[in-house]
């Protein structure tokens, strides 16, 4: 079927519906002035034209229970309309508890097919009732509002913009342009963020580097008096000495030292030594310390028991319960229970007593052989200790002499005339002066520059990619301009302005909102007369937008002083509250004057 793009309706017919129990009928012309006092069921015309289309009522209300008559089982309303082709349809809505019934020129259909080939229904309350987009939400009113727009293309834009600003979009998918704003903005930050982490880098080198200068100049003074100090001992620890002389001397002695160590003697001298050395080694063995720690540990159990008995004693007493069988203890009891606790006692304290005494008996042959190996011992150190002095020649040939000569020269040709002191002090001084040439040599050969270069690259990256995405920003904040510029014309109005998008003031990124105007006034602060007049030029826009000419229902007009008709090119049904009057429908002219509208009193 053709798609329905124009309703003129001729005649709407209610029964059950709201107010109007029994079957009536309304005749409407072009324009109509429906007038009557509250309650006579002027806006009841509305209603039946929002339920017959779409099952609610004149403001969306899904619900539309509350329209059926309460003294009626179920409701029908009928509404003969021509199209855009002057051909006459009717569609009927019966309504009896849940069950619906939709009848289109006389056939059943379901609701699909009228939003198919008429339109959606919030598109046709947009038209029908002035106020109904303005009751939107952001979300649900951006939605319908560029569901109806003519699609604004990238070529439409760029067109529009300078070739300056296209040239960093080229290459680039614009597909949701406040979502790249937001991105490359992120981009911006995250690029700053880094440039600032990198200067920090380099400012945290250059005090390194700062601080190694200042450290090196700190160990060079350190160093500096460290060799000032090896200077003065190494001056002092071989003046007046002819070392010469002195490794001559301990060749000869190394010499002669080398025949006697060789010698028969020598040989029976070191044989001694390692007797005396193995004599003064030897340890004693007890042969009684496992014997003595069996009986350390049976004695401990005997403790224990010994313990728990007494308890169990100083608890036992007439009547209570024998700790042993749980037999409540009389008083032959007791004394049988208490006579047995102390036997048992008895026994265990001679049995601890006789593991004493043999504990004891075996400490003191323990001790008594161990005095026996130390007479032992100390007799034989001493004999092979005068064995040995016996073989030892004495005079300057003794080969202990003559080591002991060599150790000297020794310590001479290493320590010279140095005290130990000195020479203690010539060693440390020397290992700090190594660290602090070490330390010194480390600092020196540190460097950043390898560091800070590739710092410096990566900066000058990020300095890049931030004057890329600047550029791009620029571009597509002049796109979003030149697209709103775009929109705003689809949108335009003799006084009415919609706001879709708002630059937030912290970031400068775009958000959407929803927001109407009247005469550079927000929606919220106009009266009704000023929200009704807007409210058509909306409903003019929605049929510009759409190319629907539906009908409008204009309610609360008895507080208009003033409408401007060029605005109402399409069927119009002005509702008008005149006090204490009967319900009233009446056709007008396209362009009636002020007296042929009824007052409201």
């Amino acid at each position: 079927m053709e798609q329905i793009t124009e309703i003129s309706i001729k005649e709407i017919s209610l029964s059950g519906f709201r107010n109007q129990k029994e079957h009536v009928s309304f005749a409407l012309g072009d324009v109509n002035c429906v007038s009557g006092h509250n309650g006579t069921g002027k806006t009841t015309l509305a209603h039946a034209v929002a339920f017959v289309f779409y099952g609610v009522t004149y403001f969306g209300e899904q619900k539309a229970d509350r329209l059926i008559n309460s003294e009626s089982a179920g409701c029908e309303v009928k509404i003969d309309f021509t199209d855009q082709n002057g051909v006459l349809h009717s569609l009927i809505r019966r309504r009896a508890g849940s069950k619906t019934e939709l009848i289109f020129d006389s056939y059943t259909v379901r609701q699909e097919e009228i939003n198919r080939f008429i339109c959606d229904k919030d598109t046709f309350l947009c038209i029908l009732n002035p106020f109904y987009l303005t009751s939107f939400g952001e979300v649900k009113g951006r939605e319908l509002l560029f569901r109806n727009l003519k699609t604004v293309g990238s070529e439409q834009i760029l067109s529009a913009m300078s070739d300056g600003f296209k040239k960093p979009l080229e290459g680039l998918n614009i597909t949701e342009p406040a979502e790249m704003l937001t991105d490359y903005r992120a981009g911006i930050r995250r690029c700053d963020e880094q440039l600032r982490i990198l200067e920090t880098k380099r400012a945290t080198l250059r005090e390194t580097v700062q601080a190694n200068n200042a450290e090196c100049d700190r160990l060079n003074e350190q160093a500096e008096v460290s060799a000032a100090t090896v200077h003065m001992l190494k001056e002092k620890q071989f003046e007046g000495l002819n070392l010469e002389d002195f490794r001559k001397r301990r060749e000869q002695l190394s010499e002669k030292l080398t025949s006697a160590v060789n010698s028969p003697t020598a040989a029976l001298a070191a044989a001694l030594e390692e007797r005396l050395k193995a004599a003064r080694e030897r340890e004693y063995v007890s042969k009684f310390s496992g014997d003595i720690a069996k009986l350390d540990a049976e004695l401990s159990a005997l403790k224990a028991t010994y313990s728990a008995l007494k308890e169990k004693l100083n608890k036992l007493k007439p009547g209570s319960k024998c700790p042993t069988c749980s037999v409540t203890l009389t008083d032959e009891l007791f004394a049988s229970a208490e006579a047995d606790i102390s036997s048992e006692i008895d026994r265990i304290l001679k049995n601890a007593n006789g593991l004493a005494e043999t504990k004891k008996e075996m400490l003191e042959t323990e001790q008594k052989a161990k005095q026996t190996f130390d007479r032992f011992k100390k007799d034989d150190t001493e004999k092979l200790s005068a064995e040995l002095d016996d073989l030892r020649r004495t005079g300057d040939d003794s080969p202990e002499i003559m080591q002991r000569e060599i150790e000297e020269i020794d310590m001479l040709l290493s320590r010279g005339l140095l005290s130990d002191e000195e020479f203690s002090e010539l060693e440390s001084e020397e290992r700090n002066l190594a660290e602090l040439e070490a330390q010194i040599k480390k600092l020196r050969e540190y460097s950043v520059d390898a560091q800070i270069t590739a710092l410096n690259e990566q900066a000058a990256a990020f300095e890049n990619n931030k004057r890329k995405y600047t550029e791009i920003l620029a571009s597509l904040e002049e796109y979003v301009s030149k697209r709103t510029e775009l929109l705003a014309e689809e949108l335009k109005m003799p006084n009415v302005s919609i706001t879709l998008f708002e630059p937030v003031k912290t970031t400068g990124e775009l958000k959407s909102v929803f927001r109407f105007a009247y005469k550079g006034r927000n929606y919220a602060a106009l009266s009704l007369s000023e929200r009704t007049a807007a409210g058509l030029e909306i409903c003019a826009l929605i049929r510009r937008l759409t190319g629907l000419n539906f009908p409008v229902f204009i309610d609360n007009t008895e507080s208009v002083a003033h409408f401007d008709m060029s605005s109402l090119t399409c069927q119009t049904v002005f509702l008008r509250m005149v006090k204490n009057a009967p319900l009233s429908i009446r056709s007008m002219s396209r362009t009636p004057a002020a007296e042929e509208l009824p007052q409201a009193s």
